[in-house]
C-alpha cells in the first residue's frame, strides 16, 4: 500500500526540543482520518556543531576536486566520512531516543507502516537550520 508521512517540526531549537506533529494518510491523500500522532523530538544541541564540522570537510573535497583556490576555513586531522559517520551516528540516536513524547511518534510509525509499504516521507518545518541538516 502507498503511505505519505509528514513529520511537521514547530517551533523549537536543537537545546529545548522541537514539538512535532506525525501525520499518516494512505494512498497519499490527507484526510480527517489520517493517522495524527502529537509529540516532541527530544533536544540535541550538539548536532549543528557536527553539522558544520561535516560540512567544512567535505567542501574542501569539493574544492580541491574542482582544483578552485578559494580560502577555506580548516578542520584538521579528521575526514570528512568520519565526521559523516558520527553526524549519522547522532542523528540515529537522536530519532532513537527513549524520550516519552517522541515515542508515541515512533510507536505510530511502527504501528501504521509496514515493510512492504511504499512510503512517501515529507519533513516540513520553519527552521532553516532543520532544512539544511535534513536536505
Amino acid at each position: 500500500m502507498r503511505k505519505r508521512v509528514i513529520l511537521t517540526l514547530m517551533e523549537g531549537s536543537f537545546e529545548q526540543g522541537f514539538p512535532a506533529i506525525l501525520r499518516i494518510s494512505e494512498n497519499n491523500v490527507l484526510t480527517e482520518t489520517a493517522v495524527q500522532i502529537p509529540g516532541k523530538l527530544p533536544p540535541i544541541p550538539h548536532i549543528l556543531e557536527k553539522f558544520t564540522h561535516w560540512q567544512l570537510a567535505y567542501n574542501q573535497i569539493l574544492v580541491a576536486v574542482r582544483a578552485i583556490t578559494v580560502p577555506v576555513q580548516k578542520v584538521t586531522n579528521v575526514s570528512s566520512t568520519q565526521l559523516g559517520t558520527d553526524l549519522v551516528d547522532s542523528l540515529n540516536d537522536w530519532l532513537n531516543s527513549a524520550s516519552k513524547d517522541w515515542e508515541k511518534i515512533r510507536d505510530g510509525l511502527q504501528v501504521n507502516l509496514s515493510t512492504t509499504d511504499e512510503i512517501e516521507i515529507l519533513i516540513e518545518t520553519n527552521k532553516v537550520s532543520c532544512c539544511d541538516l535534513f536536505s
